[in-house]
């Protein structure tokens, strides 16, 4: 358990000699009792946001909630700094961060944070926000916005220009979704896993684009994947020893002097490790780091003496790589349940970039994704002997029509500067294929849209679970809304919406069908076995031949997705 939380915070790769900080849980001073969780939540979101500069490291949640005990707290809420000076030097941080939200009448609101240097135990410095926030809490995000600057003030931190930007990023704006994200963790440090889901379920509902809880979600599918899956277990234990193995020698060679190519894979190994177990902001920090290391590997490297002659004289650093990954995995004796994980690792930078753009597009960050892969085919860095996919290409195999009929565009209008009949021709049916695509897409979204709103969470009956099984598409998964909208689901199922409905199954259907497109990539074998466990969940075998039928899938899916 103490493990999984590890991805309740983004885990920090700071500068070096960049202070370390370890933030408490905030204290409800507002008499409120249903504000009890916003302490959490306001530490668990300051946390994840000092995460992403580099000028300061933060201490994983779990690491501290283990020391609680140390940590006492007067009756007014300030802390001991004698104490927070011990669990700082276990904790290896150079400031512990103490709090508390106090409120006579909201939507007046002030939130002090006390900093305690560890060094000489005293509380170095005080700082206190106010303001109001709005009637339904929802600018409350300004005040943890201001928060997070003035720590960095207490502890004379200086930043970027990138790096005020990414911390300026809005996490979560309501107050009332950040006291549900707080007890999720509080669920989580309690190993109430099922609450846990659910809370952060609820969360997501009050704001969608909260992606803090979304990764959480995301990495909570494995270990509810294991339980359902019991009787499964031989294929499934073996599956998870080999990648337990192959973290264990990735940890020791941390730290060790290793050829180019092998630090290379060291990074890409770790960074597919933390795609398969849905910890995507350690994701997201790897794979810059793999990035920056394979753009200079690219630039630098010479042919290798085995390569050179049976492919020319070109040099193939994917395939040098990619020889190194499978003498690893062979050395191991894993190689048979890991192959299928790592038989893909991205070398070129811009494949580490349209990797990246992939995960983004699954969190919903449908914008950012698109952004990415239009800067990186324009500066595609090194040349190699192939370049990235063009734009048009990755948003057709992801159905994203509406930037394509850009593309179109300028292509017919190239041809027909050049006066190229044929040419025009092929561009114009390109042009009328994508607007048509583009259309559909947004009627999709609208429909879908439309029949929600309508519907909402109110008892479903035949006519009604007709209708939304129809608006259930891929338009879902293109727009970067499929995950959200398919915890939405769940939620009303778990609630009773769907109870004793004739034809729940084909909705249940349609979802897992739509989900299976969004985790269609290889390192997505726990998500995909989630995903089937809980439609066999949702939709029960009715005799014992179904059952048969439903423990095999589970067993290929298991075979499939986590060995050759």
């Amino acid at each position: 358990m103490r493990a999984l939380l590890l991805l309740l915070v983004a885990l920090s790769t700071p500068a070096w000699g960049a202070p370390m900080l370890a933030i408490a849980d905030l204290q409800n001073h507002t008499g409120q009792a249903d504000l009890d969780g916003a302490g959490a939540g306001v530490a668990g979101v300051l946390t994840s946001k000092l995460a992403r500069v580099d000028a300061v490291g933060v201490v994983e949640r779990s690491r501290l909630t283990a020391l609680t005990d140390e940590i006492q707290l007067g009756a007014s809420g300030l802390v001991d700094p004698s104490s927070a000076a011990k669990a700082g030097k276990l904790l290896g941080a150079d400031y512990m961060v103490f709090g508390s939200i106090f409120s006579v009448k909201l939507p007046s609101i002030s939130v002090t944070l006390w900093v305690v240097d560890v060094e000489s135990g005293q509380v170095i410095a005080s700082e206190e926000v106010r303001g109001e926030i709005g009637d339904t809490g929802d600018e409350f995000f300004v005040l943890i916005d201001e928060l997070a600057f003035r720590l960095l003030d207490a502890m004379k931190v200086s930043l970027p220009a990138r790096d005020r930007i990414a911390l300026g990023q809005v996490d979560v704006r309501e107050l009332r979704t950040v006291e549900v994200y707080g007890k999720a963790l509080d669920a989580l440090d309690a190993g109430d896993i099922g609450s846990a889901e659910q809370l952060l379920s609820t969360a997501l509902t009050l704001e969608p684009q909260f992606h803090l809880a979304e990764e959480t979600l995301q990495h909570l599918s494995a270990m509810i994947a294991s339980r359902k899956a019991a009787f499964a277990s031989k294929e499934l234990d073996e599956a998870r020893a080999a990648l337990v193995a192959l973290q264990a020698d990735l940890d020791a060679r941390r730290g060790q002097q290793a050829e180019p190519v092998e630090h290379l894979v060291d990074l890409a190994l770790q960074e597919r490790l933390s795609l398969i177990r849905g910890e995507l902001d350690d994701y997201f920090k790897l794979s810059e780091e793999h990035a920056r290391v394979a753009k200079a590997f690219v630039e630098a490297g010479t042919p290798a003496p085995e390569v050179v002659g049976h492919r020319g004289q070109s040099w193939y650093p994917d395939s040098m790589a990619q020889g190194v990954v499978t003498k690893r995995l062979d050395a191991l004796g894993v190689r048979a349940w890991s192959s299928s994980l790592f038989g893909d690792i991205a070398v070129w930078p811009w494949e580490v970039a349209y990797q990246q753009a992939d995960v983004l597009l699954l969190l919903g960050r449908r914008d950012e994704a698109i952004a990415l892969v239009l800067q990186t085919y324009q500066h595609p860095g090194p040349v190699g002997s192939s370049g990235p996919r063009s734009p048009d290409e990755w948003l057709d195999r992801r159905h994203i029509a509406e930037p394509r009929v850009v593309f179109a565009q300028q292509t017919l209008k190239a041809a027909e500067l050049l006066r190229d009949v044929n040419a025009e021709k092929r561009a114009l049916y390109e042009l009328e294929k994508v607007v048509g695509e583009a259309t559909r897409a947004k009627e999709a979204r609208a429909a879908y849209d439309k029949v929600m709103v309508s519907l909402g969470d109110r008892r479903r009956d035949r006519t009604t679970i007709g209708q939304e099984t129809r608006v259930v598409t891929d338009a879902l998964v293109a727009d970067g809304r499929a995950l959200v909208e398919y915890r939405a689901f769940l939620r009303r199922a778990d609630q009773g919406v769907y109870e004793g409905v004739e034809h729940f199954d084909e909705l249940a259907k349609r979802w897992r069908d739509v989900m299976r497109t969004l985790y269609r990539a290889s390192w997505y074998p726990e998500q995909n076995l989630d995903l089937l466990l809980t439609f066999q969940r949702l939709v029960p075998p009715g005799d014992a031949e179904r059952a048969e039928y439903y423990r095999r899938d589970v067993e290929d899916v298991i075979r499939q997705g986590l060995r050759r």
